[in-house]
């Protein structure tokens, strides 16, 4: 009787926790270095932000948010567009929100370097998630610094945990990158 409870007790517990709404806190990248990078996007581009707007696929079970820019210059691929729209998991509509952990936040005015994969037949997207997204700013001399913010994913074959949210983002020189995309390419 008693091994009859407790068996009860620890199947009700079991489905208590299957039952539970999960929450990811990170997703899974494959890692890659800015060479590989660079190699596997379709289209590299510089490029500044002018809107963004979400909404639902055509099955009405997703949300995408769409990011328009401005595009400077093209270090990879593009037909020479002058805008590119970009689309990423997740977003709020209307009182709907969907969060995919690892999906880069984008801000109006902001100037960023985007790898993109998927610009052939369909709206492209990032590259990695946010490891595809870098922040142009200015240093204190005014040379243009890259950061990427990669919180929240966890890179595959490179470690085994996510960077926490609130990690100082890694810098990076645009110059030198612009190099390394260049002789990545040339190869």
């Amino acid at each position: 009787m008693h091994r009859e409870k407790v068996a009860g007790m620890v199947g009700a517990i079991l489905l208590l926790l299957l039952a539970s709404p999960v929450v990811s806190e990170a997703a899974t990248v494959e890692s890659m270095t800015l060479d590989q990078m660079a190699k596997r996007a379709e289209a590299i581009f510089i490029g500044k932000v002018v809107g963004s707007r979400a909404d639902f696929n055509a099955q009405r079970n997703r949300i995408y948010t769409y990011v328009t820019l401005e595009v400077e210059r093209y270090l990879k691929g593009g037909g020479g567009e002058r805008e590119m729209t970009i689309r990423l998991w997740g977003g709020q509509v209307g009182p709907y929100t969907s969060y995919v952990p690892g999906t880069p936040q984008f801000i109006d005015g902001e100037e960023v370097l985007l790898f993109c994969s998927g610009s052939r037949a369909r709206v492209p997207t990032l590259l990695g998630l946010s490891l595809g997204k870098f922040t142009i700013t200015q240093d204190d001399v005014g040379e243009r610094i890259l950061k990427r913010d990669i919180s929240g994913l966890v890179l595959a074959n490179y470690r085994t945990d996510s960077r926490p949210v609130g990690t100082p983002p890694t810098r990076y020189r645009l110059s030198e990158v612009e190099a390394r995309i260049q002789s990545a390419l040339a190869n």
